[in-house]
């Protein structure tokens, strides 16, 4: 079935690059030429041999695409698993979702930049909260690549380019917003400006950006009381100063701040969503319930992060330095859930920071022959701590001896060192090759401590039981490579072949585990080898009536080693351990199409679809004694769409007397994810593996529309979210559990923008 798959795959490729020729007649539908700096120089995405998509300021300025997650709705073979949790916001390209994340000790399968300078927060591996606002676009890379960037990430690299100073000109815009929820109670507000200011023209300048969000929440609390417990608030700061002493070298410094408060984190305190309303519930233990009688609390996260680049043009190439620090002095996690029969509840904290330096020289002289050489350096440290209460109370006739606390911390400290570097050699105007190395050395150190009340110890701590620490040392040492050829038939389209490789340090476990799996027999596969992926892709690109329509196709081929899961080994004579485990192979075959046609100077259209086939290939013999049956050889991969669909609709007409309208949609589908966790115990926690996997109860599916109109520096512009009020809850085990996610209810939004730039 596969090979019936590729083989019509490929003819299309074929058969779509050779009529590359023909063209409309009488169709003027010209379009601006997308240009990125995804590959480190300045280039057409339709000249790129990767597969790469840029989304647009336009684009990025409507209020339905607030959120950096939000645009993934415009990329094929993305799953998205949140509903704006700033720890939940990890995206998924080609089914890498696999890998848990969560579990392994690298750097996370997706890497995200801004203004190509790493960002690494370790307490969770998702993309800064840095909203939209401001943003010039953002450029999205499927497929592993560090061989040109920083970070060795598996699955793709996130480009996020804000607005440059603008050294001649003084300008600003402001921007006011306000939103109904249907369903809600109160109104949701937005407000924000920028300011640009020449210090000295055309040597130094600097850009000040400010935005607050007051999303109004939705769902209602089941003991009456009134507000919406999924309300929220960000406040988004951004300074940037840029100094040019000469025409040859450009420095930028930056600080940015993000800080949001949640009532109830997402996913945590769910009573119902049946109904299709989110019915949450109050804290129950005493754990919560001695620090916040009332039930409910403020989570905050407080994130900050300077950069500094550098770039200084040579006479054979540029040279960069760009380094960043993000400090996370409060992340919390205050949350309790009942998804075992009982309630659990967390008392977390997890500060963390880390610094970054990637130092990148870059070919700028016309030739046949262009090159990337590179250095990464990542020392990150982050903290996860905090207390846990199981209260077994409902089982046990309101026993308050079946209370159990404890305290826990883990500290985990990465230090990357890395040198890359790709060579791309033009043969004659139809062939071309690239080939890219990467050298990486990661030392990992983790330490682990557990603590356990005495009688008098309040239940939030601090407590007088505290064991001996545990701590662990791993040294990673990987090469990643990529090799490619690249044929154009025609000017305007281009086939393309690559085959590259990453990987993700293995997963390590605490000391006193592995001498208990030894003396039980078991040889432990947690740090034996790493998750690697070796990925094939093909595709071809063509454009035709003059820019007006572009086809991209594109399949890619994964071969995952050592996918990482989570594991109950039975170790005679002491409680199962449940940990990470290596030792599973599978397969990813992601089929991702894409198209954007022009019919007039006014009126667009974009489509863009994947189809992604797994299969797991081998599985842990029988050293791993629990290994979750629903993981078996021939059967699927885990927590990703199989099919994802996205349209889109763009129109603008000139009004008379100056005024202009605009008008946009998105429809993004995706089929059902198959649910498999990290805790796979049957529904009111029967304590047995579920042989089967769980897919979510609903198809995903969300729609946008947005209309303005606009006249010198105002536009306005009405938007809706989830124009289709879809409440269905598309997550994995969502089918399972009480508590799934849904989207927020239909929201309606008004945006005026002030813009004198």
């Amino acid at each position: 079935m596969k090979r019936f798959y590729v083989a019509h795959f490929l003819a299309a490729t074929i058969l779509v690059t050779g009529s590359a020729g023909t063209t409309a007649d009488g169709l003027d539908s010209d379009i601006e030429e997308v240009t990125v700096t995804a590959t480190r120089r300045e280039a057409a995405v339709m000249d790129i041999p990767q597969s790469i998509q840029a989304i647009s300021a336009e684009v990025l300025e409507r209020p339905t695409f607030d959120d950096v997650s939000d645009v993934f709705n415009l990329i094929p073979s993305a799953t998205i698993m949140t509903n704006k949790s700033p720890d939940n916001e990890g995206i998924q390209l080609r089914a890498s979702g696999a890998t848990q994340s969560g579990i392994s000790d690298g750097l996370p399968p997706v890497g995200y930049y801004v203004d190509d300078i790493p960002y690494v927060d370790l307490t969770t591996p998702v993309p800064p909260p840095i909203g939209t606002f401001d943003l010039e676009r953002i450029e999205v890379i499927r497929g592993p690549q560090g061989t040109s960037y920083g970070q060795d990430s598996t699955a793709g690299s996130v480009i996020l380019r804000t607005n440059p100073v603008d050294l001649e000109e003084f300008g600003y815009q402001v921007r006011l917003g306000i939103s109904e929820r249907s369903g809600g109670d109160g109104n949701g507000e937005t407000f924000g400006g920028i300011v640009n200011a020449p210090i000295a023209s055309g040597t130094a300048g600097l850009r000040l950006a400010f935005m607050r969000e007051e999303d109004p929440g939705y769902g209602r609390f089941s003991n009456g009381r009134s507000g919406n417990p999924m309300a929220h608030e960000r406040d988004s700061m951004r300074a940037k100063f840029r100094w040019k002493p000469t025409d040859d070298t450009d420095i930028n410094l930056t600080h940015s701040r993000w800080k949001t408060s949640y009532t109830v984190l997402p996913g945590s305190q769910i009573e119902d969503t049946l109904s299709g309303e989110l019915v949450v519930t109050p804290y129950q233990t005493d754990l919560l319930l001695d620090l916040f009688p009332a039930g409910y609390t403020n989570n905050v996260y407080d994130i900050r992060w300077t950069t500094l680049s550098m770039k200084h043009e040579l006479d054979f190439a540029s040279l960069q330095l760009s380094s960043g620090y993000v400090d996370t002095p409060r992340k919390d996690n205050f949350s309790e859930n009942t998804i075992y029969g009982f309630p659990l509840g967390f008392l977390a904290y997890q500060p963390g920071k880390s610094k970054t330096h990637e130092l990148r020289l870059v070919s700028t002289t016309e030739s046949n022959l262009q090159w990337i050489l590179g250095a990464f350096y990542l020392d990150a440290t982050s903290n996860g701590n905090g207390y846990i209460s199981s209260d077994l109370r409902p089982f046990y006739g309101n026993d308050p001896s079946f209370i159990y606390n404890s305290y826990y911390l883990e500290q985990n400290d990465s230090e990357v060192k890395a040198v890359f570097g790709e060579v791309d050699y033009k043969i004659n105007e139809q062939w071309s090759f690239q080939v890219g190395v990467r050298l990486q050395d990661q030392e990992i150190a983790t330490t682990a401590v557990e603590g356990y009340p005495l009688p008098g110890d309040p239940a939030s701590g601090p407590y007088s039981f505290i064991l001996p620490p545990s701590v662990q040392e791993f040294d990673f040492d990987n090469t990643s490579y990529r090799v490619g050829v690249t044929w154009r038939p025609t000017e305007n389209s281009m086939i393309y072949l690559t085959q590259s490789t990453a990987a993700r340090a293995p997963i390590l476990i605490s000391p006193a585990d592995e001498e208990a799996l030894i003396s039980a027999g078991v040889t432990p596969l947690s740090s034996s080898k790493a998750s690697e992926l070796e990925n094939t892709e093909i595709g071809a690109k063509w454009s035709s009536m003059d820019g007006g329509l572009e086809i991209e196709l594109v399949y890619a081929h994964g071969i995952w080693d050592e996918v990482p899961l989570y594991a109950s080994v039975i170790v005679p004579g002491r409680d199962p351990l449940m940990m990470g485990i290596g030792g599973t192979e599978g397969y990813v075959g992601s089929y991702e199409w894409s198209l954007r046609y022009n019919l007039s100077d006014n009126l667009s259209i974009a489509y863009v679809g994947a189809y992604v086939d797994t299969e797991v290939e081998d599985i842990p013999d029988d050293r791993v004694t629990d290994f979750p049956p629903a993981i078996r050889e021939g059967g699927e991969l885990f927590n990703y769409s199989p099919d994802t669909h996205s349209f889109s609709i763009d129109f603008n007409s000139e009004l008379g007397n100056g005024w202009e309208t605009f008008m946009s949609m998105n429809y993004t589908a995706r089929s059902k994810p198959n649910g498999y966790g990290s805790v796979t115990l049957g529904q009111g926690g029967s304590g047995r593996l579920n042989a089967e996997y769980t897919p979510a109860r609903d198809s995903y599916e969300f729609m946008t529309f947005s209309f303005g109109v606009e006249k010198g520096p105002w536009n306005v512009t009405l938007s809706v979210d989830n124009v289709t009020d879809y409440d269905g809850m598309y997550e994995p085990l969502s089918a399972g559990w009480t508590n799934g996610s849904i989207m927020p209810p239909r929201t309606t939004s008004i945006q005026v923008t002030y813009d004198q730039f």
